[in-house]
Parts: structure tokens; C-alpha cells; sequence
């Protein structure tokens, strides 16, 4: 099947639904069942996301009403022979319509921009009061990755819960009553795998990302990164920063100027290219921020994406374009969403 008829596809099948398009969670390809309704119970996207993430019991889902309509590019025995899991390499079809890779085996492959297991790991290990630790591992404001393995063993528990239906995160619940941190957290397991949170970049930066502590997969960080690369260049660098922000829809995440917002206060503080406050949130207020912001951003991004998808395919007929889209001049800037 052509991208533009899978995309086509894709569009027509969430419209049908009643399912905006850049909320649509790609994790739905691997799910035997659909949640329509996941917003009314509120672990529904953590569940999924233990579930996707620990157990292979998403891997068996052959068909859903979504892959059933779409007929997935990839052909069912590669989902056993390792290409599961990949809600970033699923959306190919739509790099394609969006000109960004050309061929699916390629030096320039999908990654996600911000991951959602990157914040919850030192979140796991970050004590909101002196007086609670976090009871599974007994840390009191840790920040180091030492207990990542007892990390590790607690969510895959999480997850076997997750996976029969009985999953209690009541050791959780001191975060979800003392901070207004849990919608939002909630809602990230769902929009780490959607339309806005996806990209291409180099694969080589796709491991350094993910393997290298300068990094850590925080976006806000590896554009402030290429940023300082590209305006060492000088005026013909700029202009460059400036084309590669536009091509790949990424003015949520630059100020007007172009220059790089912030996931939360003071995470791009450097002294001579060092992030001084380091590069994982350090306190309840810092994942606060980053929950609340990284959620707006791929929220706006993503809908500029529908809209430009939309466009190019000729399906400004659809009712979430109506309803949603038509309007949008222009994709938003980071300081016109985050205030």
C-alpha cells in the first residue's frame, strides 16, 4: 500500500472514531481491544503504557478496528521477527507524505522526542517531602540511576498487574494527592507515542540520545545542542537553523527569536556548555513543569501536522479539520504556548 492511501486511511479511520489525530496513541496498533473511552479511568494510559513497555501482551493483537482499516505497512511475521514496539517507525508512512525519509531502511529514522520512561525513572526516585520517601525503593531525594535495576523489577510488577486488569499503584498515590502532578503525567504515557512527539533524526543521534547523559532524550536539550551547532556556522548557520525548525514543524519548542525554550526553569542554564542544573529534573516543581509543558507542545505540534497532512491529501472534508483545524494560520511558537 502508497503512504499517501495509508495515511488517507489513517485520517478517514480517526475521524470515523471520533478520535482527534494528534491524540490518536499509536499504541493502539498492538492492542487486541480499543479504549475510546481512556480519559474516564484515570491509570488507563499508564496501564498501556506498562503493558506496551513489559509484556508482550500487546505484541499479540494481530488486528483491531484501526489495523484492520489501515492494513499495517508492515506484514505480520516482521511484528514477530523483532519490528514490534515501534510506535515511532509505524508512522513511516506519514515521513513520507511529510517528505522527511524517503526509504524505511535509512540513515535518517523515526525517534520519539521526549520518552516517557527518561522522567518517570528519576521521578520513581525523587522523595516529594523529606519525611516520605518513595516506599518500594526507600530513596530519599536520590538522584542517581544506582536502583534502576529495583526500578526495572517494580514496573515489570506493575505491568503483570497492568496486564490482568488488577493494577493498583497505590504506592503512587502521595504524588497524585499532594502535587497536581497526576493528570498530566497520566497523559503523557499517551502522548509520548503520538503524531506531535514524533520526528527524524540521524540514527546515530537516535543511540546518543538515548545512551548518552548529555542528553537523555529531552528534546529542549538536543536542540540546544544543534542549535549552538548550527549559529557557530554564522549568518548561513542561522538560516539553516531556521529551515531545518520549519521543515520538521518544531517552532513549539524554539521562541520567536528562534532560540531554545525550556522544558522547565533553568534546564538550559549552562557555563561553558555544561548544564549546570543538570539535565534530569531535580525537584516536584521541575516535573510538574515538564509534564504540563511537554504535553502542550506535542499537543499543538501535532495538530499543525494533521492540518498540513490534511491538506495534502485533499481532506479538509473531515469533521476534527472542521471543527479543529480550519482556522490554525499558523503553527504556535514556544513563548505563545508556554506562559
Amino acid at each position: 500500500m502508497e503512504s499517501a492511501e495509508w495515511v488517507k486511511r489513517w485520517l478517514k479511520t480517526c475521524d470515523e472514531n471520533g478520535i482527534p489525530p494528534w491524540k490518536f496513541d499509536f499504541k493502539q496498533f498492538y492492542k487486541s481491544e480499543m479504549f475510546p473511552n481512556a480519559d474516564t479511568d484515570d491509570t488507563s494510559h499508564l496501564k498501556s503504557w506498562l503493558k506496551y513497555k513489559y509484556t508482550k501482551e500487546l505484541n499479540k493483537a494481530k488486528s483491531n478496528p484501526f489495523t484492520d482499516s489501515l492494513k499495517k505497512i508492515y506484514e505480520d511475521e516482521n511484528i514477530e521477527k523483532g519490528m514490534d514496539k515501534d510506535t515511532d517507525r509505524v508512522v513511516f508512512p506519514i515521513y513520507q507524505v511529510l517528505e522527511w525519509q524517503d526509504e524505511e531502511k535509512f540513515v535518517i529514522k523515526g525517534d520519539h522526542m521526549n520518552s516517557f520512561l527518561t522522567t518517570f525513572t528519576p521521578l520513581l526516585l525523587t522523595s516529594p517531602t523529606k519525611k516520605i520517601p518513595y516506599a518500594p525503593f526507600g530513596n530519599e531525594n536520590k538522584k542517581t540511576f544506582n536502583e534502576k535495576p529495583k526500578i526495572a523489577n517494580k514496573l515489570s510488577e506493575w505491568a503483570e498487574e497492568a496486564d490482568s486488569g488488577l493494577l493498583n499503584i497505590t504506592e503512587f498515590e502521595f504524588y497524585k494527592e499532594q502535587y497536581k502532578i497526576w493528570g498530566n503525567f497520566n497523559l503523557f504515557a499517551r502522548m509520548t507515542d503520538t503524531l506531535g512527539n514524533f520526528t527524524v533524526i540521524p540514527s546515530k543521534l537516535n543511540i546518543a540520545r538515548g545512551s548518552s547523559e548529555a542528553f537523555r532524550d529531552y528534546w529542549d536539550i538536543t536542540l540546544r545542542v544543534l542549535y549552538d551547532l548550527f549559529m557557530a556556522i554564522g549568518i548561513e548557520g542561522e538560516e539553516a537553523w531556521k529551515a531545518f525548525i520549519n521543515k520538521y514543524f518544531l517552532q513549539t519548542y524554539v521562541n520567536k527569536d528562534y532560540s531554545v525554550g525550556e522544558l522547565w526553569k533553568g534546564h538550559l542554564e549552562d557555563k561553558e556548555g555544561i548544564f549546570i542544573n543538570g539535565v534530569y529534573p531535580q525537584k516536584i516543581d521541575d516535573f510538574e513543569q515538564f509534564y504540563r509543558n511537554v504535553n502542550l507542545l506535542i499537543e499543538e505540534r501535532g495538530k499543525w501536522m494533521t492540518k498540513i497532512l490534511c491538506e495534502k491529501l485533499d481532506l479538509t472534508n473531515l469533521e476534527f479539520y472542521k471543527d479543529d483545524l480550519v482556522n490554525m494560520e499558523k503553527i504556535r511558537f514556544f513563548n505563545d504556548i508556554i506562559k
